[in-house]
């Protein structure tokens, strides 16, 4: 519930900036939001998914899954669309307008985003999937993850490229 709620507070930057300028929370110098919240329940989650997985409770596989593939594509997604937004701000040298900073309170948001992410992607999803069996990584998910897995490598998180070259090699020995 408080992930939800959260998820969906946090992706309306309009609507956070329009509190924000109304003089909810003015004396923060970003936009008021939930993020510690959507992230230490993200953490939990997973966490608890990933417990139930390796007690061999079979019917929590897919959940734990899709809710990786999930965390992930949204990672990648962030990492893409901030790379994306300072190739745009370094070729774009015109004056900064009005509308710039609704574009630039956008960006640190992707930012603080990807910083509190960061630790789920390695701590929790990578360091778990590092210390799977070799029976645990059946085919379909290894494929599910597979272009996830790639897409990652490009992030400039050295933590999280780290690992996940650790789990890249890893699947990799196993196929």
């Amino acid at each position: 519930m408080v992930y939800r709620f959260s998820i969906e507070f946090n992706s309306e930057v309009n609507l956070r900036f329009k509190l924000w300028k109304s003089g909810y929370m003015s004396e923060l110098d970003h936009l008021p939001g939930l993020l510690p919240h959507e992230m230490e329940s993200l953490r939990v989650y997973l966490s608890i998914l990933f417990k139930q997985f390796h007690a061999k409770h079979s019917n929590i596989t897919t959940a734990l899954f899709e809710g990786i593939q999930k965390v992930l594509k949204d990672y990648n997604l962030k990492h893409s669309e901030l790379i994306s937004i300072n190739t745009s701000k370094s070729s774009n040298k015109e004056p900064a307008s009005a509308e710039d900073q609704l574009s630039a309170l956008h960006e640190t948001e992707l930012e603080k985003q990807l910083t509190h992410m960061g630790p789920i992607v390695d701590q929790v999803i990578l360091e778990n999937l590092l210390n799977f069996k070799e029976n645990e990584f059946n085919s379909q998910n290894v494929k599910d993850l597979g272009q996830l897995l790639v897409d990652l490598t490009l992030c400039d998180d050295s933590m999280v490229r780290n690992k996940n070259h650790k789990v890249l090699s890893r699947l990799l020995e196993n196929l």
